[in-house]
């Protein structure tokens, strides 16, 4: 599997197919795509290995499906968990799209960002049907060949990328279109290949880093940012 690939399948903790374990005072999980539900697994398609990003937008819940079979990653939405409304099969008109791992609403429109090797893609739309494109070429770095997350903090958009060349960087927009990076180079260190987390907290951005090394004693890093251009850092071991 793609190393880009990869980093979309990291965080796709839920798979096609829901395993019923109920926890302690909890109801069972029911699979709403998978063997036993009206949808079959991958969305009637086994190239679909995982579902990397999820998010709800005007009462649908969208999702996008791909894999590593050199398929165009699917977008999917439902308005009632179970019956499944197939809206784009094409990966936003760019088989190269072969996954997403980033999906938010932000000012009106839904955004979706896409893994590709020939540099990450950022989608919008304002009615979950039509798509445009924001960002292609990987936030003018082929590089950037996923788009990892995104986080909305004080009125602004971010969105972190994974960069094994550079390190991770970290891109923001005020309206979708226009976008300037307060952070590139993997914070000085390009080990920290991809931003795994954003999270706004406290007046402040937080930002997480998957780290590569031989050295697996390392210890990880969160930054943090009050003015998004100048970053302090929390070591965890």
């Amino acid at each position: 599997m793609r190393r880009a690939e990869k980093v979309c399948a990291f965080w796709c903790v839920l798979g096609l197919l829901l395993v019923s374990v109920p926890a302690m005072g909890q109801a069972p999980w029911e699979p709403v795509v998978g063997d036993t539900a009206m949808m079959g697994n991958g969305f009637g398609d086994l190239d679909n290995e995982a579902v990397g990003a999820m998010a709800v937008f005007d009462g649908w819940l969208y999702v996008v499906a791909g894999g590593d079979s050199g398929q165009a990653c699917q977008l999917w939405r439902t308005a009632n968990g179970v019956d499944w409304e197939h809206v784009l099969p094409d990966g936003f008109g760019d088989a190269n799209n072969q996954g997403a791992a980033a999906m938010i609403e932000f000012d009106g429109y839904l955004y979706v960002g896409t893994s590709n090797l020939n540099g990450a893609q950022i989608h919008r739309s304002d009615d979950g049907v039509a798509w445009s494109a924001v960002v292609v070429d990987g936030l003018w770095n082929v590089d950037n060949r996923a788009i990892t997350v995104f986080a909305e903090h004080a009125g602004e958009l971010f969105a972190g990328t994974e960069n094994e060349t550079d390190g991770g960087e970290i891109w923001r927009t005020g309206n979708g279109t226009n976008w300037s990076f307060p952070l590139i180079g993997g914070f000085g260190d390009v080990s920290n290949r991809a931003i795994a987390a954003l999270a706004s907290f406290g007046g402040a951005l937080y930002a997480g880093a998957l780290r590569e090394s031989p050295r697996y004693n390392q210890p990880r890093v969160i930054w943090w940012t009050d003015d998004q251009m100048f970053w302090s850092s929390h070591a965890t071991h």
